[in-house]
């Protein structure tokens, strides 16, 4: 899948994703300028994060 559709699946923004292919965080492949993202890949990420969600109770909290 092109970086545009995964970060639509991601909630991402595309410059997001391709970051994350450069730092070997999702796996993908370059033709030309485009990179292609493997299906598995993003499935597996979206596994990752929402397991770290669950994990830290204080995530996404703010002291006020």
């Amino acid at each position: 899948m092109t970086t545009k559709q995964a970060a639509e699946i991601l909630g991402l923004a595309p410059e997001s994703v391709a970051r994350l292919v450069k730092r070997g965080t999702l796996k993908g492949e370059r033709f030309g300028h485009a990179w292609m993202i493997y299906r598995s890949s993003v499935e597996e990420y979206l596994e990752q994060t929402k397991d770290k969600a669950k994990s830290d109770p204080t995530r996404g909290k703010t002291d006020n």
